[in-house]
């Protein structure tokens, strides 16, 4: 998960300060390195002050490279971001690789932890050529460390533990501080893996490897203030976690009081860390006093998986707690959480470009097997891969129909939860629309009564659109016109939507796409038609696709399986065999 990457590769930054001998000023490097991690705010502060003094002995692009680094300590990425692509926008930057390795290493920690997967990978396989070309291993391991980060987080897990291992074989040997950094990190996102992998053995194995490595860290010059407590900090708990697990419960207690005695222990990070162990041991107080302080604590970015992770344990612990309303309740919160990064993830196309990937290795091997077997036997080999073939199109065909069937499941659950929500929310907006009389009701039919309710009921309920108009206002409208079903009406359209919304034309299609997330005003009546349609799929199933395109007022089969299959990914026979399996 990149966890301890922009502390490892402080050291790098050292080096790399060095030997560009930076003239001495009031705000040193020294001075960046010994402050930036606890007090990210001051240093940010002080270079600010430094960029303005006349007398100032560093350079701009230096500056937003230590800028970088306190946004990094602080996760406002897109910040980390805009600081690294301004430098390596200069050319004694960009085409410079003993200088660029370290800003492209920046920005693809950036680029990973706002899920834009295949813009990081690109930017690894640079990396790895500048790196190779200038004998640095040390940025290969740690790349190849990232990319193994990467392939985790997109679940191929093989191509992970290939990048796992690299990462070590390049590094176990030396003796230098900043490889033997690397190394621990590698270690660090090893046990993890495992741990998700439910290999305890493994990661308990990676684990006394770590703290062998860190043991040797410590005794040499070099690792900045704090880093070795830190990387104590996060392998004690995670230690205790697993000796715990494996039944190893008084190591595990030794291992945990160690984590209480490191600084690490008192931040909100290291809190973070703790709660798995709390959890495990039964110490469910505990664990919620530091996932409460935690949650509190994360305010930058709650659209990440780390928010989500609080957010797990804090459901877990409310369940073991035996508070099943606020567990529900919580975990609602995470479905909508994973929901929203699962649909940020969906825009990039990473997960296409390691597909693609994989796809090439295999058939790599699968050549290679195949030049084998010919060696052997030229008649065998035919027949076999006549046999592998068909079982390799068979498989393909019944997984692809496995996978199409699950997709339109899942997609069908989706939609049936989104408009569940939906309607929730309208009927907790429409209980305070104004009361509408029958006599209102009948005189709406004319035109000359809508306009009445558009000035009287829209204006008392809604207020003027414009700046004013907020989104428990269009709840309000939108639960009016559902509940009356005016959409479904042949002549409902701009002008009588705006009457009721009491916008003008102007405003009416900027509402829409802030609100609604419709293009237009035919677009916003598609959705509610098909949300329609929808529902009558549910309560009468045995109607026809024919019938209940009638009744949801879509002038043809064809128009309503255009906007249906538009607007929810799939065509209505689609859903409705879904509703019926």
């Amino acid at each position: 998960m990149l966890r301890s990457n922009h502390i490892l590769l402080l050291v790098l930054l050292a080096g790399f300060f060095h030997t560009e001998g930076i003239c001495r000023t009031s705000f040193t490097e020294d001075t960046f390195r010994a402050i930036y991690m606890k007090n990210p705010d001051r240093a940010l502060a002080l270079i600010g002050k430094e960029e303005k003094s006349p007398s100032g002995g560093i350079d701009p692009l230096r500056l937003d490279l230590m800028r970088a680094w306190c946004y990094n300590v602080k996760r406002d990425y897109l910040q980390v971001e805009a600081c690294v692509r301004r430098g390596l926008a200069n050319d004694s930057i960009r085409l410079v690789p003993e200088r660029n390795i370290p800003y492209s290493r920046l920005l693809v920690e950036a680029l990973v932890r706002t899920n834009r997967y295949e813009e990081a990978i690109n930017q690894c396989d640079s990396v790895i050529g500048m790196a190779r070309t200038t004998g640095n291993w040390n940025a290969e391991a740690q790349i190849f460390c990232d990319l193994a980060s990467i392939y985790k987080q997109m679940s191929y897990n093989s191509m992970a533990e290939r990048c796992f291992d690299k990462t070590i074989s390049l590094m176990k040997d030396s003796k230098d501080v900043r490889d033997m950094a690397v190394l621990s990190t590698a270690y660090g996102d090893y046990i993890s893996f495992f741990i998700d992998q439910g290999r305890i053995d493994d990661a308990l194995s990676a684990g006394y490897k770590k703290e062998a490595v860190i043991g040797r860290m410590s005794m040499a010059p070099g690792p900045p203030p704090g880093y070795i407590d830190r990387e104590y900090g996060y392998l004690f708990t995670k230690m205790a976690f697993l000796l715990h697990t494996a039944g190893r419960k008084r190591e595990s207690e030794r291992y945990h009081a160690k984590f209480l005695s490191t600084d690490f222990s008192k931040t909100i990070e290291g809190k973070n860390y703790a709660i798995p162990f709390l959890i495990s041991s039964n110490r469910f107080r505990e664990a919620k006093a530091l996932n409460e302080e935690c949650i509190a604590a994360f305010a930058n970015d709650t659209v990440s998986y780390e928010y989500l992770q609080l957010l797990q344990h804090k459901a877990d612990i409310e369940r073991r707690l035996k508070d099943y309303q606020a567990a529900s309740i919580t975990m609602k919160r995470c479905y909508t959480l994973r929901d929203t990064i699962y649909a940020r993830e969906s825009a990039s196309e990473a997960q296409k470009f390691a597909v693609q990937f994989q796809l090439k290795e295999k058939e790599f091997e699968l050549k290679m097997a195949n030049a084998n077997a010919t060696k052997r036997n030229i008649f065998l080999t035919g027949i076999t891969i006549i046999t592998v073939l068909l079982i390799v199109l068979l498989w393909i065909a019944r997984r692809n129909l496995s996978i199409s069937k699950e997709k339109n499941k899942a997609l069908a659950n989706k939609l049936d939860k989104y408009i569940a929500e939906h309607e929730e929310h309208r009927r907790a907006y429409g209980e305070s629309v104004l009361d509408v009389g029958e006599s209102t009701l009948e005189a709406q039919a004319t035109e000359e009564a809508s306009e009445s309710l558009a000035s009287n009921s829209a204006s008392e309920s809604i207020t003027s659109g414009g700046e004013g108009f907020d989104y428990g206002k269009f709840m309000k409208m939108e639960s009016l016109i559902v509940d009356k079903k005016l959409f479904l009406e042949p002549r409902f359209g701009r002008d009588e939507l705006c009457r009721i919304a009491n916008v003008s034309k102007n405003d009416i299609s900027p509402m829409l796409r802030r609100y609604a997330g419709a293009d237009n005003v035919t677009d916003y009546i598609n959705r509610l038609k098909v949300e329609y349609s929808i529902k009558l799929m549910s309560e009468k199933p045995y109607l026809s696709i024919d019938a209940i395109a009638a009744e949801s007022n879509f002038t043809s089969r064809s128009t309503f399986y255009r906007v249906f299959q538009k607007i929810c990914g799939m065509s209505p026979a689609q859903y409705q065999k879904t509703k019926l399996e």
